[in-house]
């Protein structure tokens, strides 16, 4: 894994007549295909998986940790490096740290993207709720999962809303 104390700083994005500008810790990036804007960082993190795409549930009594290293967040999901390997598919709740200053736990995801490399693996998840995953978990499943995961983006996006603004100044 890459060292997780190094954080990448980005130029600041023009986005239509305002400039994008990012308090600290944060500098912000934007690619034209992206709906969310993209903070760099690199910044430990852990998960669970909540389910596998082979059906398998875990409570969070007899889950284990998977560490990883988060290497970019939007209020979307985030792209992290991994050791242990996932599936597209698998349902995670994750918990991090934004450069150590923001505390962020009972995240829900679904790993979108799982790209294997010789000694790691680059996984993109995308943040979700839990009522959206009615379609992947029972009833008995979403209950077990309990109240803390409701509205975890909207407290990922308050977080990121502290840190990434818009003004109409000139840096």
């Amino acid at each position: 894994m890459k060292d997780t104390q190094k954080t990448k700083f980005i130029s600041d994005v023009d986005v239509d007549s305002h400039r994008m500008k990012a308090r600290r810790p944060f500098k912000v990036s934007s690619e034209n295909h992206r709906s969310f804007i993209r903070l760099e960082i690199m910044s430990p993190m852990s998960m669970c998986r909540v389910k596998d795409i082979f059906g398998h549930y875990w409570s969070e009594d007899d889950n284990e940790k998977i560490s990883g290293v988060i290497l970019n967040i939007s209020a979307s999901g985030v792209l992290v490096e991994l050791t242990e390997r996932l599936n597209e598919g698998d349902i995670v709740s994750m918990t991090f740290t934004l450069q150590g200053v923001e505390e962020v736990g009972n995240v829900l995801g679904i790993v979108k993207r799982a790209d294997d490399e010789e000694d790691y693996q680059l996984v993109g998840i995308e943040f979700t709720r839990k009522e959206n995953l009615s379609d992947t978990l029972t009833n008995v499943e979403l209950e077990m999962l309990g109240e803390g995961f409701n509205n975890f983006q909207d407290t990922v996006q308050n977080v990121l809303r502290k840190y990434v603004y818009t003004t109409s100044e000139v840096c």
